[in-house]
């Protein structure tokens, strides 16, 4: 199976890599975590490990499976886990293993294939981290050696044969032990993944069609391009969504009034109606009525959060004082935030307000949004899959220099949920604070949520085969048809 992308991955060492490529090929194909996702991104099960992990007074105990080995027949043991944390840890380079270790002060090897893990401060999102981005690696491997050394004999199903910057090509191990667990069996049913490269996105489709790629990202009109062709494109929802955040600080938005009813001026709903790629965001934490997000907005509703036409020119002041809402946006074609904020725009001037929208380079804006010199800002946010809890963009420990809390919001109740939520385990107890946040969140409205985000996946049906989920790709079911 060959599978498009528009771009290879930063690195292949896995002491220093970050990028989404590098983590499909380490974590996916070459290695195993202890734990994987299904394809809906909600439910996570075992994967190296032989169970769940269970966690007692803020120690994590994790039983690897007894059938676990590495590339060249070695049994893969607890001592490698340690040896693996270890050597991250004091290493200099910081990737994506590096942060999976984050917090760990100890590690104890309690049998053959059974280890315990010792936090600072236990939390629930540091333990899934841990579990489905940690790969154990083999001895040899060392931040000395070459990258393709140190992947030579990991745990999973393949072996990189190649890379360079236009593919990489992965050729399945015939000692690949998880065909011996009847959980595993069955899973990556391919002898050769070839991960190709195209800078020009735009013949993605025209490969799909052609047959030299089975499989590949698409675009919003790429995905539209492929109707009545031979490939077919399939969407999910991603991990992403899109929010205004208000300055909770200083300035107009400081007053919740005001934030809940400049947001509900966004018309939401229609913008959404013109492109597949969205669907409204109905709520953070849990889902609250979107009808909520209305434009029909009363003049009434307005001059009680102290919008007024004090000298009848047709434009609302802000408790009598000419004003404009000053919006910040990523600079650069994005077509969610053009459709949203120009439609917001035009709205809130039917209204008498002004809307002044500022597009800034990335660096820049987040300069600025540190320095809170705005009223409003739209952004797109990457949650954590399974269950997100939100502390970076709310807890008020992120509200300084370096955080995500780049509304300012301060609340010791948020806080307080926050904290709860984190150092909490059970999920019908995590499922209760959740709903607890979205009622106090409602009360605050420190952002208004936009969209969730959809994307888009050309596939070659009748060449090969794979489960699409809600949330993306089941990258161990793929599978080629008539092989």
């Amino acid at each position: 199976m060959t599978i498009g992308f528009p771009s290879g991955p930063d690195s292949l060492d896995p002491f220093s890599y970050r990028s989404a490529r590098a983590a499909l090929i380490i974590e996916t194909f070459v290695s195993l975590p202890l734990l994987r996702r299904d394809a809906n991104q909600r439910i996570l099960r075992p994967a190296l490990a032989a169970s769940l992990p269970t966690v007692v007074d803020g120690r994590v105990l994790w039983t690897l499976r007894p059938e676990a080995r590495f590339g060249d027949g070695r049994l893969l043991s607890s001592a490698d886990v340690k040896r693996t944390i270890e050597a991250l840890q004091i290493g200099s380079q910081k990737g994506r293993l590096r942060d999976a270790v984050d917090g760990i002060i100890q590690v104890t090897t309690k049998g053959p294939q059974v280890f315990e893990l010792t936090y600072e401060k236990p939390g629930y999102l540091d333990i899934e981290r841990f579990g489905t981005t940690f790969v154990v690696l083999p001895k040899s491997a060392t931040m000395a050696n070459a990258p393709a050394e140190n992947l030579a004999f990991s745990s999973g199903p393949f072996r990189i044969a190649s890379s360079d910057a236009y593919k990489t090509k992965l050729t399945r191990d015939e000692r690949w032990w998880g065909d011996k667990c009847p959980d595993l069996a069955g899973s990556f049913d391919l002898d050769t993944i070839v991960l190709r490269y195209v800078a020009d996105q735009g013949t993605l489709p025209l490969l799909l069609n052609e047959g030299a790629i089975q499989l590949a990202p698409l675009s919003v009109a790429q995905s539209q391009a492929l109707q009545g062709k031979i490939a077919k494109a399939k969407s999910f929802e991603t991990a992403s969504f899109s929010f205004l955040g208000w300055n909770c600080q200083q300035g107009l938005a400081k007053d919740p009034r005001v934030r809940h009813v400049l947001g509900r001026l966004i018309p939401r709903k229609r913008v959404a109606s013109q492109s597949k790629a969205l669907t409204v965001h109905p709520g953070v934490f849990a889902p609250t009525r979107v009808e909520k997000h209305s434009p029909l907005v009363t003049d009434d509703e307005l001059r009680s959060a102290g919008f007024a036409d004090v000298d009848g020119d047709g434009r609302l002041e802000f408790r009598g004082k000419p004003t404009k809402i000053r919006v910040l946006a990523p600079l650069g074609k994005i077509p969610w935030a053009e459709s949203t904020l120009n439609a917001w725009r035009d709205v809130a001037a039917q209204r008498g307000l002004i809307v002044e929208i500022e597009r800034l380079p990335v660096p820049l804006l987040l300069q600025r949004l540190e320095a809170r010199t705005f009223d409003a800002f739209a952004l797109i946010w990457r949650v954590r899959p399974q269950e997100p809890s939100f502390s970076e963009l709310f807890h008020s420990s992120q509200a300084g220099k370096n955080g995500r809390n780049f509304m300012g919001v301060k609340d010791a109740t948020l806080d307080r949920l926050l904290d709860r939520l984190e150092a909490t385990f059970d999920r019908e107890n995590r499922l209760e604070i959740r709903q607890e946040l979205a009622r106090h969140l409602e009360t605050l409205e420190p952002i208004t949520p936009l969209y969730r985000h959809r994307a888009f996946l050309g596939i070659r049906s009748d060449q090969v085969s794979c489960t699409i989920g809600s949330r993306g790709v089941d990258w161990t079911s793929l599978h080629v048809r008539n092989k």
